[in-house]
């Protein structure tokens, strides 16, 4: 896998509408294909992002949310679209809100799911301050094709203003909007 692009990023909140899984997203990998990898053939499969209204963009958005527990290695899942405020749900789909805070933003390219698997065992790895709220991944309509696949991560982190200071130099501490 190449090299993680990070970024601290300041995130507002917004709403998701789209499919989850019954069963909670484990992030072993072989479990993972089972709950998630599910969820995404779904969307795929029964085009999905088609019926979703009032869609802010063409991206796809992954969100992981309900975190039994703090550094749970578990969580449910959707998959859906970004979309206005007064949107209604449809019928078997649900709606989340992602939780607005810092993200620490981390962007690869790369296939799928090589890069997505390669890029949590990264960020599990990493012991970071994570607040286990609400974690997202965005991706390009391409991910639709599952070749090579833009995907920003942008994990819930937890951290002070004298940590912000202290992050290594590899990581851009650009306080944005996204």
């Amino acid at each position: 896998m190449e090299e993680l692009n990070l970024r601290l990023i300041n995130v507002e909140s917004f709403k998701v509408i789209g499919i989850t899984s019954e069963d909670c997203c484990d992030f072993n990998e072989m479990i993972f294909e089972d709950t998630c990898g599910k969820v995404w053939r779904k969307f795929i499969m029964e085009k999905v992002s088609g019926r979703i209204p009032n869609k802010i963009d063409d991206k796809v958005y992954a969100v992981y949310f309900d975190y039994p527990e703090i550094n749970a290695k578990k969580a449910s899942y959707l998959v859906g679209s970004k979309v206005s405020a007064d949107t209604e749900v449809p019928k078997g789909m649900k709606c989340l809100t992602v939780e607005g805070g810092t993200y620490l933003k981390v962007t690869t390219t790369d296939k799928v799911p090589e890069c997505h698997t390669d890029t949590w065992k990264t960020i599990w790895a990493s012991h970071m301050a994570r607040t286990f709220k609400t974690d997202f991944e965005v991706y390009d309509t391409d991910i639709q094709h599952w070749r090579s696949a833009n995907m920003d991560v942008f994990i819930g982190i937890s951290l002070s203003a004298a940590q912000l200071e202290g992050l290594p130099g590899y990581i851009q501490n650009n306080i944005s909007y996204h």
